[in-house]
């Protein structure tokens, strides 16, 4: 409520088509003077103190400064968050919570971005942070915070595969899948995978595999044909869930030992393991029957790809040899990640001595 007087002002004074007291003038002008003193101080006031949307001298929009005021029971429309571009960093920089509540930063090396300025106790800082690569290498963040504080990852933060730590890569392809194109025969030991042709982009690393194993062949082992099978029998081996066989001939009349078979599923296993069990026969009168099963490569799966270690070019990929012919595969690469950002989220309501984030995605 304004503090200005008015009321101390005569309206009636002076009195037309009389002799008026000059004391009267008088007070009249005090009134007024103490009135636009009173004014000018309010109106500074505001100026220093109200939101407002443009400077009540320049006209120009401004910057307001709600001093830690409390908004509330309010309803909003169209409020948008200063967005903040780092620029460039290649060493240390500050993910500071006053630049903004979105900030991006383009990495040129390997950087510790530690968050800073985070409120006071009792109030909760949230920022979202944008990672991108320069384009010249394989990048990745390292995380901090200010004041001692302690980062809490979510569980399912991902690992950067550089560090085996909390974090991710940026900047390059990573290889998506290997294609096993033949599955190769004789493989009767584990065998390796490797890369040659295209070396990984600085920073990045050669991509990590599994292996595993698929019967592709089966005979019959000398002397334990057995007796009674049918063609088109099918039978299951012992000990190799997934295993599928099916009669191809007998030798005889239309039942006796098994001549040859077929594999109709060939499992999948860690290990190749190409010994003659019995089997058990479905849909069958027939008995006895043993088989030698022989291993190929059924697939292979990546451990890691490569921590986007690569550009464009997949690499070649070469799988040890075995006592009959070696498999074949090839990789691929992610399609145009490497101009992705990574974004993540992190809070916290005590002052940053517990700082939370989590990983929201590659875009």
């Amino acid at each position: 409520m304004s503090n200005i007087n008015y009321a101390a002002i005569s309206t009636t004074y002076p009195v037309a088509g009389q002799d008026n007291d000059s004391q009267g003038f008088r007070d009249n002008f005090t009134a007024i003077s103490a009135g636009l003193a009173e004014a000018a101080t309010e109106i500074s006031a505001l100026q220093t103190n109200s939101v407002v949307v443009a400077s009540l001298t320049t006209g120009l929009p401004v910057v307001n400064d709600l001093l830690q005021s409390t908004i509330s029971d309010g309803t909003y429309k169209t409020f948008h968050g200063v967005y903040f571009d780092a620029g460039t960093v290649s060493t240390s920089a500050n993910i500071d919570l006053t630049n903004g509540p979105v900030q991006k930063f383009t990495l040129s090396g390997t950087p510790t971005l530690t968050f800073t300025n985070w409120p006071v106790v009792g109030q909760s800082g949230y920022v979202r942070v944008h990672i991108a690569s320069d384009q010249n290498g394989v990048r990745y963040p390292i995380f901090a915070t200010s004041n001692s504080g302690t980062i809490h990852y979510a569980t399912d933060f991902p690992t950067n595969p550089i560090t085996s730590g909390k974090g991710f890569t940026v900047g390059g392809e990573s290889v998506s899948a290997i294609n096993v194109t033949s599955a190769g025969t004789g493989y009767t030991t584990p065998t390796t995978v490797s890369f040659s042709g295209v070396s990984p982009i600085t920073g990045g690393f050669i991509p990590t595999t599994s292996i595993s194993y698929t019967v592709v062949s089966a005979t019959v082992s000398g002397g334990s044909a057995g007796t009674g099978y049918a063609v088109n029998d099918t039978l299951t081996i012992n000990g190799y869930p997934g295993v599928v066989l099916t009669v191809a001939s007998v030798t005889g009349g239309s039942t006796g030992p098994i001549a040859t078979v077929n594999v109709t599923s060939g499992g999948s296993f860690t290990s190749p393991m190409p010994l003659a069990f019995g089997t058990s026969p479905i849909n069958s009168a027939g008995s006895g029957a043993r088989v030698v099963l022989g291993f190929g490569v059924g697939s292979i799966s990546l451990t890691n790809g490569g921590g986007d270690g690569y550009t464009t070019t997949p690499p070649t990929v070469t799988i040890g040899s075995s006592t009959g012919s070696t498999a074949t595969a090839t990789a691929t690469l992610t399609s145009n990640t490497s101009t992705h950002i990574k974004v993540i989220e992190a809070w916290s309501n005590n002052a940053g001595t517990d700082v939370y984030v989590r990983y929201l995605g590659e875009y």
